[in-house]
């Protein structure tokens, strides 16, 4: 399945990477998948993901952990800082997708809002309709 990111604007470029709005889909959000690098509220270190896409990634069955990650009351869905290092060695061109604190966006079907929370981090709010 395709999942609809159409780039709208490129605000910003640098050498290793560009800074893109992308644009929001008929509801008013952005779609996202798994492991898109986000620039929130300027801040360009974040990465989306999922326990079911992790589990995908690491050829494990992604229904049984995403079932065990309920049973244990964790968070099936996040958004992580990256690790940043200094490298000589030449690396694929990046893309940060622009996200506004507070802005919806649609992930693996569901909505959430990223609300901010402590220590620079931020936390995906699920949306019920």
């Amino acid at each position: 399945m395709q999942v609809y990111q159409k780039v709208k604007a490129t605000p910003l470029t640098y050498p290793s990477f560009d800074i893109v709005e992308l644009e929001k889909n008929n509801q008013g959000q952005t779609n996202l998948i798994a492991n898109d690098h986000l620039c929130i509220d300027g801040q360009y270190r974040f990465r989306i993901g999922s326990v079911a896409s992790y589990a995908i990634e690491c050829g494990r069955c992604p229904i049984a952990d995403f079932n065990r990650t309920v049973e244990q009351g964790h968070k099936t869905h996040f958004v992580t800082q990256m690790a940043v290092s200094l490298s000589i060695s030449n690396v694929p061109r990046g893309r940060f997708i622009l996200i506004d604190s507070n802005q919806l966006i649609k992930f693996e079907g569901r909505v959430f809002k990223l609300t901010p929370a402590p220590n620079d981090n931020y936390n995906l709010v699920e949306q019920v309709a």
